[in-house]
């Protein structure tokens, strides 16, 4: 007899902090065919075209897709999206780092690399 054993699961995080260790965008830019077609089958429409028309929706649909890839099924998955608040659904991905934008002096990054004169 054999048995497997399953992957130790990750502690929950805090409220307030992310699940996911990508950003949205980079889940977004990390999504292969599959999962793709799996959103399109969940919500009924293209990630694009959520990201377009309903971007609160397209974050659930890449938690779907972060879920799926933990090992849920599809059904399981949209479950779990679904049933985020809006606020866990816009804390769920990791927050993009600040843009540097040196020529920028009031940005966060920027204030403090102020060309000399």
């Amino acid at each position: 007899m054999t048995t497997t054993t399953k992957p130790k699961a990750k502690a929950k995080p805090e409220p307030g902090e992310p699940v996911s260790e990508l950003s949205g965008e980079e889940m977004f830019e990390d999504l292969n065919g599959f999962e793709e077609i799996a959103i399109a089958r969940a919500f009924g429409t293209e990630i694009t075209t959520l990201a377009e028309t309903k971007p609160l929706t397209m974050l659930r649909a890449l938690a779907f897709a972060h879920k799926r890839r933990g090992g849920a099924t599809d059904a399981d998955a949209k479950k779990a999206a679904m049933e985020l608040s809006i606020k866990a659904v816009q804390e769920y991905f990791t927050e993009e780092p600040d843009e540097v934008m040196p020529e920028d002096p009031a940005s966060a990054v920027g204030k403090d690399d102020e060309l000399p004169d």
